[in-house]
């Protein structure tokens, strides 16, 4: 920090830059990146959080209330939380705070039909919609957008040890894909 000139913000906001450039350039995409690019997974003061499925943070978090401690209430998924930020029409989905254990699957809800998006360590899984009307639009959407027998539509990884590291900006193909689900009428 010493050896930036000017004010402790412009300094702060130099590496911030910097550090973003270079996993922008390096394509090397985990956590962290989300954490610094993104405000909305912190939004709020929030600075606790729980990774459902590792010892150590990834890609499945919980992010509780400023203050919040324990995960006995309400909470965020920072990564569905990031994207629904980045749409142009937030709206068309449901942005609801979750609650129950953890490890219970958390879905961004489309407000139209009611399929799904849940983040995960290989990038989405989609879930199909809550009423038979739109079964064909997502049957033909799933299709279109990739996804395998699970309903998985994965985010380009390289393996870093022994940790999967996102090799494109989750939130930006999340965004899309929420996107691409409601042009298609769901």
């Amino acid at each position: 920090m010493a050896s930036h000139p000017g004010t402790l913000a412009e300094a702060l906001t130099a590496i911030t830059a910097d550090y973003l450039a270079q996993c922008e350039a390096e394509q090397r995409f985990d956590w962290r990146y989300y954490m610094v690019k993104y405000p909305a997974m912190h939004e709020n003061g929030s600075s606790t959080y729980y990774d459902s499925e590792h010892l150590a943070m990834g890609y499945s978090l919980c992010m509780l209330k400023a203050g919040g401690r324990a995960l006995n209430g309400y909470y965020r998924d920072p990564y569905l939380q990031a994207i629904t930020r980045e749409l142009d029409e937030p709206d068309v989905v449901e942005d609801k705070p979750f609650s129950g254990p953890a490890e219970q699957p958390r879905r961004l809800l489309l407000a139209r039909s009611g399929a799904g998006v849940r983040c995960v360590a290989q990038g989405f899984e989609l879930s199909p919609p809550s009423t038979n009307a739109h079964t064909e639009a997502f049957a033909t959407a799933c299709a279109e957008l990739g996804a395998d027998a699970d309903l998985l539509v994965a985010v380009p990884q390289d393996l870093v040890g022994d940790r999967p590291i996102d090799t494109a900006d989750r939130i930006q193909l999340g965004a899309e894909l929420v996107r691409r689900l409601v042009d298609a009428g769901l």
